[in-house]
């Protein structure tokens, strides 16, 4: 069971939660429904120089294209919104957008005393009331080149065959650069201009946030009184088709799979990738992986200690979470000498079975606490950091958890803990780890029978 509550819907809560006057508990977000029935967090924050608001958007699972075209449109669909944009900025307001967990995140900081501003200016760019098609155009050509010269990465074709090992070809999160490349150029703006009005017409199936000196209760009534003067209700732009954001994540292998071996002749190192399923941010085990990443990563972690600082076998080592609720999983990458390969690999399975198999020094576990809870404090100082330090939570339609609690959460994580999960990831019976290594043919055939075991 979860230890994260879902967000509220339009069933759950009647409109108005928050009536004027109710006390407000500054620092706390608190859910509530706006006039049209959109969800919404609205938190106080002790920092009066600036106000912060966030608006999460639904994107169709395996739609990559779409939602890049989507975005491009929403941020420059004409020059017109170019100007806009740049006249908000000349006032203080920045305006940014990136994908959060499932969803699109749009983005607005500024002044604060301007919460009424930023939320005009989000209502003027989520109805856009021209599109140029020449302007359209020349975006979709940019993110074409943009995927092309993806495509010549080789650690491209090794990142998607990992995937779908991973997740089953059909997933969603399976789908490769080539199929996004086919989708761009097929993709018209009358597709796009589909996506913007079906997730616009039902209110319910967006997410928003503010941050700002104002009490919940003041800023509900900002947002309501904004969305009321937009005309921004529940099927003004037509019928509503739910979206399947994400379905259940599919596995097509049981115990460790085998290696995915790419022979490259143009790579000058090995390209060695481990992926692993991991915690979602709903999972009970979610705080007790953060301090695991904290202790495996960075310069200091064990990742980077064992095969840069006492092997030498790498230049660097990079880790990536996808904290997709369905497809969440963890990722190390490394560049190696084919001659170190071999040795780069069996230290590399060291590493995690130390984590499975040795007691973590009371010593190194608090100081990953305390980077975690250090970065965490300084991560919520502004408004704008606060709505961020959220977004984990709010990416995964999950109401966001007070700093105080995510704190008990990280203390609470024992040495216990920390083997348990690290077993539950990196086990040999876990059945949740894909290996893929990229290199040139020459390099791959000395490598020794069974060495990614």
């Amino acid at each position: 069971m979860s230890m994260y509550p879902p967000m509220i819907t339009a069933t759950d809560l009647p409109q108005h939660a928050l009536p004027t006057g109710a006390p407000s508990v500054s620092g706390k977000p608190q859910q509530t429904l706006l006039v049209n029935g959109c969800p919404a967090v609205l938190q106080a924050s002790h920092h009066r120089a600036t106000s912060s608001l966030s608006i999460y958007l639904p994107v169709p699972s395996g739609q990559e294209a779409l939602r890049a075209l989507w975005e491009k449109t929403l941020f420059s669909g004409s020059e017109g919104t170019k100007r806009f944009l740049e006249q908000a900025t000349t006032r203080g307001i920045n305006v940014a957008s990136h994908m959060s967990g499932s969803r699109l995140l749009l983005n607005l900081d500024g002044p604060a005393g301007q919460e009424a501003d930023l939320l005009r200016i989000a209502m003027s760019l989520l109805q856009p009331a021209a599109v140029d098609p020449n302007t359209f155009e020349r975006n979709r050509q940019k993110l074409i080149q943009s995927a092309q010269t993806h495509l010549q990465n080789p650690a491209t074709p090794l990142s998607s065959r990992m995937l779908q090992r991973l997740y089953g070809e059909s997933h969603p999160c399976a789908r490769t650069i080539e199929e996004t490349l086919i989708d761009l150029q097929r993709l018209s703006l009358a597709d796009v201009m589909g996506l913007h009005q079906q997730v616009m017409a039902d209110p319910r199936n967006i997410r928003m946030a503010m941050v700002s000196a104002l009490p919940p209760e003041s800023q509900q009534g900002i947002l309501n009184q904004g969305i009321q003067q937009s005309g921004w209700q529940g099927g003004r732009f037509g019928p509503f088709h739910p979206m399947n954001l994400f379905p259940p994540a599919q596995h097509n292998f049981v115990g460790r799979s085998e290696p995915i071996l790419l022979a490259n002749e143009a790579t000058e190192r090995a390209i060695v990738y481990r992926a692993w399923r991991a915690p979602a941010i709903s999972d009970p085990d979610y705080p007790t992986f953060c301090v695991i990443r904290k202790l495996m990563e960075n310069s200091s972690g064990l990742f980077f200690r064992r095969l840069r600082s006492d092997a030498g076998l790498v230049y660097s080592t990079e880790q990536q979470y996808s904290s997709v609720q369905s497809a969440a999983h963890y990722r190390f990458s490394a560049h190696i000498d084919g001659d170190k390969l071999a040795k780069g690999l069996d230290v590399l399975r060291s590493v995690t079975d130390e984590m499975i198999h040795q007691a973590v020094p009371a010593s190194d576990l608090q100081r990953a606490k305390k980077q975690i809870l250090f970065e965490a404090k300084i991560q919520t100082e502004t408004p704008s950091q606060v709505n961020d330090f959220n977004s984990r939570w709010l990416g995964c339609d999950l109401a966001p958890l007070p700093m105080r609690e995510f704190e008990a959460l990280i203390q609470r994580v024992t040495p216990q803990d920390v083997r348990r999960v690290a077993a539950r990831m990196f086990h040999p019976a876990s059945g949740f780890e894909v290996t893929g290594i990229t290199a040139p043919r020459a390099v791959l055939e000395k490598l020794p029978p069974g060495y990614a075991r």
